[in-house]
């Protein structure tokens, strides 16, 4: 089995003034379903430690969206499999988080939840925690796409279409407050925005472009044209292409892959990239 492996900036900081612990600190305890288990939409989401590992964690799907059918082979009957009030179906993602350095490397499964939703269990696990409630994962920029930007400073366009923005997101994509003070973070579906430059002149830096990138998970399209001279036309870039992923073989049984696998895997991972990882996100 191939299993994928993103890499992203952990940003956003615990306000010390409202809670008394560090991250690391926090989450050195396993949480209980009691208070761990969160709403997301139709599922549930619940961060399971590992036994023994600070840094590894599991993000657990309880899925309830489904019943799976199944068939007898013999007599070709099939059933529904029910499942009791308090049963779940349970999809998971292995996700590495280095507190120290502020990095996670999230596992990308077709079921389990995207780091999206990650983002969105942590901010309610821990709310009103965040200084000004913000808390984020910023996808790295691989090699070759910083290659592709590191000698440009000059953003010419941007076309962007962004899923579920937050009113703070706007604000940084240069939204007038005023035109966006009445609008809630549940009503926005999403936002599509492409804007060029006059001729001879850029929109801005590469720099501000870059702290304005959001999870990648919330993004359909990520396009910017960049030049070293505000008399070039620029070059075009999809950033969507250009963010840092690591795959990796891992053998399986029945469609599973052995926990004691994960985690030499996703160890590993983080052993051989977390040097370069660290260079490309400063």
């Amino acid at each position: 089995m191939d299993i994928k492996f993103y890499f992203y900036k952990v940003v956003g900081d615990i306000d010390k003034n409202l809670f008394g612990y560090s991250l690391e600190e926090y989450f050195s305890n396993a949480l209980s379903l009691q208070d761990g288990l969160i709403a997301i939409n139709e599922n549930k989401g619940f961060l399971d430690n590992v036994g023994g590992e600070k840094n590894i964690f599991i993000f657990q799907k309880f899925r309830k969206d489904f019943n799976p059918i199944i068939k007898d082979e013999v007599t070709g009957k099939t059933r529904e499999i029910k499942l009791n009030e308090t049963e779940y179906i349970i999809e998971q993602n292995y996700l590495f988080w280095d507190f120290e350095n502020n990095i996670i490397i999230y596992q990308k499964t077709a079921g389990g939840f995207n780091t999206t939703a990650f983002e969105t269990y942590i901010k309610e696990l821990l709310k009103e925690k965040f200084k000004d409630d913000f808390f984020t994962l910023k996808p790295i920029i691989s090699h070759n796409g910083y290659e592709k930007i590191i000698n440009s400073n000059i953003i010419k366009a941007y076309d962007i279409a962004l899923a579920s923005p937050s009113i703070k997101v706007l604000q940084e994509l240069g939204f007038d407050d005023k035109g966006i003070l009445k609008i809630d973070d549940d009503d926005l579906g999403k936002v599509e925005i492409k804007i060029t430059a006059k001729k001879g002149r850029g929109l801005f830096s590469v720099d501000t472009f870059k702290s304005l990138l959001g999870n990648k998970e919330n993004y359909s399209k990520m396009r910017i044209k960049t030049s070293n001279s505000y008399l070039k036309s620029g070059v075009l870039i999809d950033l969507l292409d250009e963010f840092y992923t690591v795959s990796r073989s891992v053998r399986e049984n029945k469609k599973r892959v052995a926990p004691e696998d994960m985690l030499v895997v996703i160890k590993d991972v983080y052993e051989k990239h977390v040097q370069e990882i660290m260079d490309l996100s400063r």
